[in-house]
């Protein structure tokens, strides 16, 4: 647990978090949740405090919207990992990612 903590302080951590949700790479429901928390994490805690360079955040856009047009991802992780909760992470995830503040 302590080591998953500190992963979402690593730089990279929201690539990562886009290489365990996507579906082509078959890891278990609970896996690819904690893949879309990374992003999240990112983008709400990290995206405007100067951690995150603009080709990364360039590149978390890209992924999240990859991830959107697999919109089954979203309702497995739901579904499976915890009903509403997996539908509330991956739609701050989204939501988050597409505002004009983080533009």
């Amino acid at each position: 647990m302590q080591y998953c903590e500190g992963l979402k302080r690593d730089p990279a951590a929201p690539l990562y978090g886009y290489f365990l949700a996507h579906k082509n790479n078959h890891q278990p429901d609970v896996v690819r949740h904690f893949g879309l928390s990374l992003i999240e994490d990112a983008v709400r805690y990290r995206w405007s405090d100067g951690a995150l360079t603009p080709e990364i955040k360039v590149q978390i856009r890209i992924n999240t919207m990859s991830l959107a047009a697999e919109v089954g991802v979203v309702l497995q992780i739901a579904l499976i990992t915890g009903g509403q909760g997996g539908v509330k992470t991956s739609g701050r995830v989204f939501s988050n990612t597409i505002k004009p503040s983080f533009m």
